[in-house]
């Protein structure tokens, strides 16, 4: 029997680590110190530390006593509660995506990444947190195939992107089989859809518009 795991290393990239960012990322073995300069370290190491959303909601609760603010009698406020009242606290403009990340999100699971920075830029008391970078592997205690592999995440105010070595294998095979085929028109689907994806990744619409122009411009440009 083999054993499957996931282990990653990252960095937070702001101003500095405030109570908020330590009450979301410390699930993550957040070391403020570590590599400094504007950067703290974030990681995800199996069998090590395993981030919960109750927890978070739990460090929210502290970061509201510390700013005076009222829980109510009785039972204990919710995560979105929560959050709802730091952002009135911290005169945040409440979020759309924010409310449907919530609604969607499997809160017995883990927090990911991308939900605590959502949170994160609602409920900002001097952190200024710009950008989050991951690396991460999975692994197996048996060098079968497959179980093997590496991913990536980039999220900032304006550009997400993530990917993993699975799907870059993957496009690779059918490119292939694509251009063995002489299926020009598939192959030149498969290059477009992957520009695509990453042109997806950029939020402002304008910019993604202007971008996917230029681009096309520049592919244009290039052949001549």
């Amino acid at each position: 029997m083999a054993n499957n795991y996931y282990d990653g290393t990252g960095v937070l990239l702001l101003d500095t680590v405030t109570p908020v960012i330590t009450a979301l990322f410390d699930g993550y073995k957040l070391d403020p110190t570590y590599p400094g300069n504007g950067a703290a370290y974030v990681a995800l190491i199996a069998e090590d530390n395993s981030p919960q959303w109750i927890d978070v909601r739990d460090g929210l609760e502290i970061v509201a006593k510390q700013h005076q603010l009222s829980l109510g009698d009785g039972e204990e406020r919710s995560l979105t509660d929560l959050i709802e009242l730091l952002a009135t606290h911290f005169q945040t403009t409440q979020s759309s995506v924010l409310h449907d990340l919530l609604s969607n999100e499997e809160l017995d699971n883990e927090p990911n990444l991308y939900s605590l920075f959502v949170i994160a830029q609602m409920l900002d008391d001097g952190h200024g947190l710009r950008a989050i970078e991951w690396q991460g592997c999975w692994h197996s205690s048996k060098p079968r195939l497959s179980e093997f592999g590496g991913d990536f995440f980039y999220n900032s105010r304006s550009l997400r992107l993530s990917g993993n070595s699975s799907t870059w294998l993957e496009l690779a095979r059918t490119l292939e089989a694509a251009l063995l085929a002489d299926e020009l028109d598939d192959a030149a689907r498969l290059i477009t859809q992957s520009v695509g994806r990453v042109l997806a990744g950029v939020n402002d619409t304008a910019i993604r518009v202007e971008l996917h122009e230029r681009v096309c411009a520049m592919l244009h440009n290039s052949q001549h």
